[in-house]
């Protein structure tokens, strides 16, 4: 029990990027099945992958007794909301659980930024954490624009869609696909231009959005390329993991 959970706590940010990186094909299968399998099961496809996810960045985030409590405080009502929502089918559950979704990853987020700025060497970890920090970014939008799509209808307009009941950037099931494609979409600031925010909230989300990824993207080179020029002009005795003098 012992060893698993050090190999764990060794492996954490590689495990949290393996749960980011499934949630993508996971998103995708929803959306494939979703016209031959009832819209319960291409909910829980979404939930059960998210919550993965959930339960890998807790493990990556827990450090200490207090961040263990925190996340965990954030990280169960999550996970619970969001098994739920295509049980039950409410809306406002659905909503209620995209929010405790977005507290918890931007404390996860929060928590990755500190271990970046802590750490005093360069290693696959810390470029296992960068990327996760990133990824956790996109998903943490792709759940406030499906907030906003719950306060205010139609506030994405879609230019290529046939089905107009598919146009929708909620957080679940297989609209979970047009959630996270915008996001990302925007996080990388790529705008394909398909689809496109109409509400005030959303044109503004979508400001920020590509403002603090440009700016995370930023941090982060600046970071990891200012521990490289430290480590290497420590020498291996002290940045390379030798000994020191």
């Amino acid at each position: 029990m012992g060893h698993t959970t050090d190999q764990l706590r060794k492996h954490r940010f590689v495990i949290l990027l393996a749960a980011l990186l499934a949630l993508f094909p996971a998103v995708a299968v929803a959306q494939l099945i979703q016209v031959s399998v009832p819209r319960l099961v291409s909910g829980l496809v979404v939930s059960v992958s998210f919550s993965g996810l959930v339960l890998a960045a807790v493990n990556a985030v827990s450090e200490t007794r207090r961040t263990t409590r925190i996340a965990f405080a954030l990280a169960v009502p999550t996970i619970l909301t969001e098994i739920a929502s295509p049980l039950i089918g409410s809306g406002m559950l659905t909503a209620a659980g995209h929010l405790l979704g977005i507290a918890f990853l931007g404390y996860a987020v929060a928590l990755i930024v500190r271990h970046l700025f802590a750490v005093d060497r360069v290693s696959f970890d810390l470029i296992c954490a960068s990327l996760c920090g990133y990824l956790l970014l996109g998903f943490l939008w792709a759940n406030v624009y499906s907030v906003v799509e719950y306060i205010e209808p139609d506030s994405f307009a879609f230019s290529n869609l046939q089905d107009e009941r598919e146009a929708s950037v909620r957080f679940e099931g297989a609209q979970t696909a047009h959630a996270v494609y915008y996001s990302f979409v925007t996080l990388t600031t790529l705008g394909y231009g398909d689809v496109t925010p109409v509400s005030s909230p959303a044109r503004i989300f979508a400001v920020l959005e590509a403002v603090l990824g440009q700016i995370y993207l930023a941090v982060l080179v600046a970071r990891l390329v200012g521990l490289h020029i430290a480590q290497a002009a420590s020498g291996p005795g002290r940045g390379g993991g030798g000994t020191s003098r």
